[in-house]
């Protein structure tokens, strides 16, 4: 394999972000990666960033699910020992039923992370 840019010279490496082989004069490399350009090196590095804070930001909607949800069941409880047992009972199964699903998500996002 040869690369993009000068056809004659054999290639180094490949580049992450869009897959051209470069040689060595070509190369750009940064702590765990390799690209063909600055541009394509700046592209791997912004991408990684957008991956990581979207990965916060689902966590941080688990979570905040998981506490609303334990609202909603105290909320319910609360209802329950008034006069309002109709809506105790929809909000504590509703709460139930949002905490276990945003716990299993939580997890599978986790886990998931982990594999990777």
């Amino acid at each position: 394999m040869n690369c993009f840019a000068h056809q004659e010279i054999s290639a180094v490496g490949v580049c992450v972000n869009c897959g051209k082989a470069a040689c060595a004069n070509c190369i750009k490399v940064s702590a765990t990666q390799v690209a063909c350009s600055k541009s394509c090196l700046k592209e791997t590095v912004h991408k990684k960033q957008r991956e990581k804070f979207k990965y916060n930001l689902t966590v941080i909607r688990c979570v905040r699910t998981i506490f609303a949800s334990k609202l909603s069941i105290i909320v319910g409880a609360i209802f329950l020992g008034g006069n309002q047992s109709g809506a105790g009972c929809i909000l504590i199964a509703l709460g139930i039923f949002t905490y276990i699903w945003a716990s299993l998500q939580l997890e599978y996002i986790l886990e998931k992370k982990d594999l990777s």
